[in-house]
């Protein structure tokens, strides 16, 4: 994993490590009342998953809270 990197703005931590030339791990560490930004991801595909805690976020139109319980949830491009 790469140095941390802190977004004091959005209150959140990054490391990020690269897996040939498609894959790119980045794990994030969201202070509470943290947020990111809404951004859209033309061709990525994401796949989220809570270690401690929970994290609510937008997708699809509709609001949702994720916990280490709901598993994985993978988010399409686009």
């Amino acid at each position: 994993m790469s140095e941390p990197t802190i977004d004091p703005v959005h209150r959140v931590r990054y490391e990020f490590e690269r897996a040939g030339d498609e894959l790119l791990t980045v794990d994030t560490w969201m202070q509470s009342g943290g947020g990111l930004p809404k951004h859209y991801h033309p061709i990525q595909e994401e796949t989220w998953w809570v270690v401690d805690g929970e994290v609510r976020f937008h997708l699809d139109g509709s609001w949702r809270v994720l916990r280490p319980e709901d598993g994985k949830v993978v988010v399409s491009p686009g």
